[in-house]
């Protein structure tokens, strides 16, 4: 991922926790460890190639889309985040080996 200029070495302090388990999801993936800063880029990297061919097969073909998702960005717009302690919600004991 260094060799690739996508590595943050913030995957090594406070995104830790999400790297490890992002890897983790998409390990099964891929066969090569080179293939986490290829096929994975989209991962860990704004910059990244979309391909044409499954774009329009699998997005674009839905104009519902045009709509939904500006009205879905709207309701993510006022939704009131969910914090435990706002709640009275004592946070779970974190078990050994959870990240």
């Amino acid at each position: 991922m260094k060799k690739a200029g996508i590595w943050d070495d913030a995957y090594e302090g406070e995104k830790q926790q999400w790297f490890v388990r992002t890897i983790d999801l998409i390990r099964s993936r891929f066969h090569f460890t080179t293939d986490f800063a290829t096929l994975g880029r989209a991962y860990f990297a704004e910059d990244y190639v979309i391909e044409e061919a499954p774009l329009r097969k699998n997005v674009l073909k839905h104009e519902g889309l045009k709509t939904w998702l500006p009205m879905l960005a709207d309701r993510f717009e006022s939704v009131t985040p969910f914090d435990l302690e706002a709640y009275g919600v004592d946070r779970p004991a974190q078990r050994s080996g959870d990240f």
